[in-house]
């Protein structure tokens, strides 16, 4: 009996123990995490790609807007072996109306800049070698593609040469691609207005372009 008083009395000093503690708290839950992941801006050029290729090209008529080539070249250009060159390429942009209502374009570069091999900057040069200037009677495609752009560079002058992968393939030259618009080229061995290649030259082109 007097075992029984005991523990009952044991009981419940632990119950009035507990009662009279501290209460039992707990944490709130953290908050949830974002674990999306956030979306990949578009990548830009490189600095280097910069110094190489122009993100746009000029425009011999920026109030225009149109993509259409100037009037044939008035002789072949001359075009010597250069020390380096590379490729890149342009797709026409829309950018709204123009002042004349009609649809504004630039030439904007997407890509990376694709140097030219040692034995395909032979290839080319042959292929530049047979530029002749455009007939003047001529029916093009109204098809619009891709412009490429291979910059020539000799003696640390440069030069560019645009080839269209639309219409009638017209090429044209700059004198620099940053400071001339295609198709207004004035230096020794360029020539302005437009040029009809062979077609060994826009399959080189886009041959070291898409690699």
């Amino acid at each position: 009996m007097r075992t029984l008083l005991a523990t009952a009395i044991v009981i419940v000093l632990l119950m009035g123990g507990c009662a009279k503690g501290e209460p039992i708290t707990t944490k709130p839950a953290p908050a949830p995490t974002d674990t999306s992941v956030p979306p990949t801006p578009p990548p830009t050029p490189a600095s280097e790609d910069r110094e190489k290729c122009p993100e746009r090209l000029l425009d011999p008529d920026e109030q225009s807007g149109t993509l259409g080539a100037p009037g044939a070249a008035p002789r072949r250009p001359t075009i010597e072996t250069p020390d380096a060159a590379w490729i890149c390429s342009y797709g026409a942009k829309d950018d709204g109306a123009n002042a004349g209502g009609a649809t504004a374009y630039t030439w904007t570069r997407f890509g990376d800049v694709h140097p030219v091999g040692s034995s395909e900057l032979n290839d080319l040069v042959t292929s530049l070698g047979g530029l002749v200037p455009v007939p003047n009677d001529r029916a093009c495609l109204s098809n619009l593609g891709p412009r490429w752009l291979l910059v020539l560079e000799r003696d640390g002058q440069r030069s560019g040469v645009t080839i269209d992968d639309f219409g009638c393939g017209d090429v044209l030259m700059t004198d620099d691609p940053f400071e001339t618009a295609p198709g207004e080229a004035q230096q020794k061995g360029t020539v302005p207005g437009a040029l009809n290649a062979p077609p060994s030259l826009l399959r080189q082109v886009k041959t070291i372009g898409s690699a």
